[in-house]
């Protein structure tokens, strides 16, 4: 988002956002691997963990109730 003296006036609506999205996503579906992964064992370590290659996932919607 920048910083200085033109800093996104937007950032903490959008991180606020994304925290609900992520927040919802984790609470309403089941995330797995696809094409046979089983782990995520390829990482790359820096500021942030993301897989080597392209890492599919399947959403599965939950199907029981979550209060």
């Amino acid at each position: 988002f920048s910083r200085g003296p033109h800093f996104c006036l937007g950032a903490p609506l959008a991180l606020l956002e994304a925290t609900v999205m992520l927040s919802l996503l984790l609470r309403h579906f089941n995330w797995e691997l696809v094409n046979g992964r089983d782990s995520l064992e390829d990482v790359n370590q820096h500021l942030t963990v993301f897989p080597r290659d392209r890492m599919p996932i399947r959403l599965v919607s939950r199907t029981e109730s979550i209060a």
